[in-house]
């Protein structure tokens, strides 16, 4: 099969409890199929399909996990569907659900050459120089996930999340990454190269988001943007940190020249701008 040339793919990360709200037409979802010939994919979970993916006009189905622990996970299974699809020239703009584009932004950003490999916004503004192992051989407690899933009990129960048997208490042992390595969720670039690092690295752990990991002794892949953050600076890949990647418009502050707007923001009121 001769797979579709493109300059690359935006991703759009959901689950099955968006697709009939936010990956309808609402303020969510991007106008346009395609921007400079990259192509936009929705992505959900599904574990009754038979097929390990199904693509559905722009919509992505995976058979994995659609919960938000396995999360990482569908990013990997995401990135081995498209690339099996797609004849991908640079990389992969990797974005959630709860986004508005500012779209003449995203333009801009796509019609970049000199893109890094691994492009974000993180809130210290830094990125480090020198990344590698040397840097993850500590730890620390982050209880983050454990306290979603005493607020969300409700995903537990949901068969498509396969979490019955998961106590997340076991798992709040977290790589302590390096200052400047991590990005924020919602929005960031990865190259060719660096797509192909995240699903080689964690082939090889067998797609198991609760492995544990003995050079950190923690487990680095139950959250998404941890477990991205953790692969490439082990393999000294460092982050670029770009402040324009989203903006989080709370309290009439907002950054025009952001790629997106972050909506969904815990605690005080979220002032969304008109879509451009």
């Amino acid at each position: 099969m001769v797979k579709e040339l493109v300059e690359g793919i935006i991703l759009v990360l959901s689950c099955n409890k968006y697709l009939r709200t936010r990956l309808k037409k609402t303020a969510f979802r991007l106008k346009e199929n395609s921007y400079e010939n990259w192509k936009v994919v929705y992505v959900i979970g599904n574990l009754t399909i038979n097929e390990p993916y199904q693509l559905h006009t722009n919509l992505l189905t995976l058979k994995c996990e659609d919960s938000y622990i396995h999360l990482f996970k569908k990013l990997v299974k995401a990135l081995e569907a498209i690339y099996s699809i797609y004849d991908i020239k640079q990389g992969v703009l990797r974005t959630g659900d709860d986004l508005i584009f500012n779209e003449t932004e995203l333009r801009r950003f796509l019609l970049k050459t000199d893109k890094s490999h691994f492009i974000g916004r993180n809130f210290n503004g830094l990125s480090i120089k020198e990344p590698g192992p040397h840097l993850l051989t500590n730890n620390h407690r982050d209880t983050s996930m454990y306290q979603y899933y005493m607020i969300h009990k409700e995903d537990v129960l949901d068969p498509l999340h396969n979490l019955r048997s998961v106590d997340p208490r076991q798992y709040i042992v977290s790589p302590k990454l390096p200052v400047g390595s991590v990005c924020a969720g919602p929005i960031f670039y990865l190259s060719n190269r660096a797509t192909n690092i995240l699903m080689e690295h964690f082939k090889n752990v067998n797609y198991d988001v609760f492995t544990f990991n003995k050079h950190s002794s923690s487990y680095p892949y139950t959250m998404e943007d941890i477990a991205v953050a953790f692969i490439l600076c082990w393999n000294r890949v460092s982050l670029e940190h770009n402040h324009d990647m989203f903006s989080c418009p709370t309290h009439n502050k907002i950054n025009e020249k952001a790629i997106a707007f972050h909506a969904c923001v815990q605690g005080g009121q979220v002032f969304l701008p008109k879509r451009r």
